[in-house]
């Protein structure tokens, strides 16, 4: 927002450069494409629009002051261009990853939670205890049962074998 508050005219070019990827992931879900057809579908449709997109910001950033918002963002996707087009060319790949941290937003805000911890070890299991239950959101798992069948069989699971009451390994009977 504060980009098109200071170079409205390059931030809205850029803003339909980075949008117009996204009309192709809605054009993929409407056809059902997967794996290799989706891969090819992004790869024929996007990845042409992220090449002019790449090219569009090599050329504007050598226009703007290097203390602007506006050279941040060019940079950023330059300099990360490679990272930020992967999704291309791997069919389960996302095009972003806003699912994932709307997944962990609980966790990542408990951190503040952890500063009134009455010390390093009470800290470390509220940590763990965050982890384990926005590991089992984020798998889809109810995370009450789960807890409830971990308490309930910890005692009898070998060392060796702990591994397998973390929530990816656990299947809900109910």
């Amino acid at each position: 927002m504060a980009c098109l508050r200071e170079n409205p005219q390059l931030s809205q070019t850029a803003l339909l450069f980075y949008q117009a990827p996204y009309l192709v992931e809605e054009m993929i879900k409407e056809k059902g494409l997967a794996g290799e057809e989706k891969a090819r579908f992004r790869q024929e449709h996007a990845g042409p629009i992220l090449e002019t997109f790449r090219a569009w910001a090599a050329n504007t950033i050598l226009d703007v002051p290097k203390d602007s918002l506006i050279f941040r963002a060019l940079n950023y996707l330059l300099r990360n261009y490679d990272e930020l087009t992967h999704y291309l060319s791997i069919p389960e790949m996302p095009i972003d990853n806003t699912d994932t941290e709307r997944l962990i937003r609980d966790m990542v805000m408990g951190k503040k939670s952890y500063l009134f911890c009455r010390d390093l070890d009470a800290c470390r299991r509220a940590a763990m205890m965050y982890s384990l239950f926005g590991a089992s959101k984020v798998l889809g798992k109810n995370s009450e049962p789960w807890l409830s069948y971990v308490l309930k069989n910890i005692k009898t699971t070998s060392k060796d074998k702990l591994y397998t009451l973390l929530p990816e390994f656990w299947e809900n009977e109910g």
